[in-house]
């Protein structure tokens, strides 16, 4: 009982299967029992991808290290961009959470004026041809108010199912980045620039209103 204990404090999830293949054991047959124990940790696998969280980041202050915003109060959200990790592999049977999670994170955040979306994919092992239509979807949404959008760090098995469903080519392969830092540091570049002509032109506007 003791190492039960000690097993539900480190994953209530490894217990619930370690106790669902003994009890079954003992009731039927090793069998039986094994086989129950697996389909028992098949579902808990697909109950835990529905429950995964979509966790907002932030960056340490002075450096390119970017960690989730309710785990460590030290980090701070880079302005004018938010910064969404979804920290399970995405698939045809929670996709849509992952859709609704984004949308709602984005309307929590609507007076944030927030200018720029980062999808970051380093958690995101494995994708199939669902998940990989609902990034494209909510890249075009975000596009739709006006967000400039960036994908970092896939995985190359990832940005491959990216490829073959065509997400790819749809969104456009510049808005993928390596790291979160050059995703950053892109958008704030392009930012300035655009600002630096904005200016010039008002100036020319200013001087030849004068002439």
């Amino acid at each position: 009982m003791k190492d039960v204990k000690t097993l539900w404090s480190i994953s209530k999830w490894e217990t619930a299967t370690w106790l669902v293949t003994f009890t079954s054991v003992v009731l039927f047959d090793v069998i039986y029992g094994l086989l129950i124990g697996v389909g028992f940790s098949i579902m808990t696998i697909i109950v835990q991808t529905q429950l995964a969280r979509t966790a907002i980041l932030g960056r340490l202050d002075q450096t390119d290290i970017f960690k989730r915003l309710d785990l460590y109060p030290q980090v701070h959200e880079v302005s004018r961009t938010k910064i969404i990790r979804f920290e399970t592999f995405l698939y045809f049977a929670n996709c849509v959470h992952f859709k609704r999670a984004v949308n709602r994170i984005l309307a929590a955040a609507e007076k944030e004026k927030i200018e720029h979306v980062i999808i970051d994919c380093a958690a995101i092992s494995f994708l199939d041809s669902m998940g990989a239509k609902v990034i494209a979807q909510i890249v075009a949404e975000c596009r739709q108010r006006g967000l400039v959008v960036s994908i970092t760090q896939c995985r190359g098995g990832i940005r491959k199912v990216l490829g073959v469903t065509g997400t790819l080519k749809d969104v456009g392969a510049e808005i993928f980045h390596l790291t979160i830092h050059d995703a950053v540091e892109s958008f704030q570049s392009t930012r300035l620039a655009k600002e630096d002509k904005d200016d010039v032109a008002a100036a020319v506007d200013d001087a030849n209103t004068n002439v």
